[in-house]
């Protein structure tokens, strides 16, 4: 499902615009902070959890940052031009990778990386609200669900608000994580293993893209873009149903497994071939300008394959010599 899903991510990087976009867009964030809540494990030393979750999140953070940092510094050195299409004074720039915020569009020189703050914070959130669940009930969840999705409206309204390692956006995806943990503990999966899953599967798909369409704008949960909040949590609850249903219908799925499990080295390069693709190279800056033509399409999808190719490489050279810094420990062979 994390390969699916991060293949999501790419596609809606490449176009800019578009009905596939905005169906990606509908559930792709929501279902990755799903999916981490679905595999979350509550232990009662924080400090054991919160060195976990620094070594597999917040080291990941800053390395990517510092790397595309210094890459968009080095380029426009080396290209002046450079600079009219991303930030790339490194002063500001890390200051920006400090604070942890991407808005309104300051984290320019790698704006996916958005999700590892947001993904820290939420996981913070999804401690404590674990710790509350023991000490008061497991039905105290709902509660605390209840007010992170009244915190997410009311910063969908306040959109312009900014804090620190995207608390904000934060609170709306906790919504999902605790979600997770929910389906995780009452072991729905495993219920669902013997039934068929390809009718339902169908069903959730075609009912999340036709909600995202009738929702009035596209969603961009970096933002706290969510348009019409019932349908957003709609839309969003169909596309992860129904991205999960497929995957467990999956019975030889290599690929995808390898890319979900690389999929975090494939969050901090791909959008370097992509910028390439669509600001530089003529041909595809116009096609993917028409993400909903033919040739749109065809582009769109051959540059998602190279961009993700190209991720992976990267991930083989990590993996092998400097695995810490994605979080990994170095296999002793």
């Amino acid at each position: 499902m994390r390969g699916i899903l991060m293949i999501a991510i790419v596609i809606g990087h490449v176009f800019t615009d578009g009905l596939l976009r905005r169906w990606v867009f509908s559930f792709h964030v929501p279902a990755f902070f799903f999916l981490s809540g679905f595999c979350f494990h509550y232990t009662e030393r924080f400090g054991s959890f919160l060195l976990k979750k620094v070594r597999t999140i917040v080291i990941p953070y800053f390395f990517f940052s510092l790397i595309s940092i210094c890459i968009f510094w080095i380029g426009s050195m080396v290209m002046p031009s450079l600079s009219s299409m991303v930030e790339c004074d490194p002063v500001k720039n890390v200051w920006v990778m400090l604070y942890g915020n991407s808005k309104p569009e300051v984290m320019r020189y790698n704006l996916p990386l958005w999700f590892l703050p947001c993904l820290f914070t939420t996981s913070l959130f999804g401690f404590g609200t674990e710790t509350i669940a023991r000490k008061f009930g497991k039905v105290s969840r709902f509660l605390v669900i209840a007010i992170f999705v009244a915190l997410g409206i009311f910063f969908s309204i306040n959109e312009n608000i900014a804090l620190p390692w995207h608390t904000e956006t934060a609170c709306s995806m906790a919504v999902w994580f605790v979600l997770g943990i929910i389906v995780q503990e009452a072991q729905i999966t495993e219920k669902l293993n013997s039934r068929p899953l390809i009718p339902a599967c169908l069903i959730c798909i075609v009912g999340g893209v036709l909600l995202s369409m009738l929702n009035t704008r596209a969603v961009g949960v970096r933002n706290e873009h969510y348009g019409i909040i019932p349908l957003y949590y709609a839309a969003a609850a169909l596309g992860i149903i129904g991205i999960g249903l497929l995957s467990m219908s999956i019975t030889r799925g290599k690929v995808l497994e390898y890319i979900g499990i690389n999929s975090l080295v494939v969050l901090g390069f791909h959008k370097f071939p992509i910028l390439v693709f669509q600001e530089i190279i003529p041909i595809t800056k116009r096609l993917l300008s028409e993400p909903d033509s033919a040739g749109g399409m065809v582009a769109g999808m051959l540059v998602t394959i190279i961009s993700i190719a190209f991720s992976l490489i990267a991930s083989m050279f990590i993996n092998r010599f400097t695995p810490w810094m994605i979080g990994k420990r170095k296999v002793k062979h």
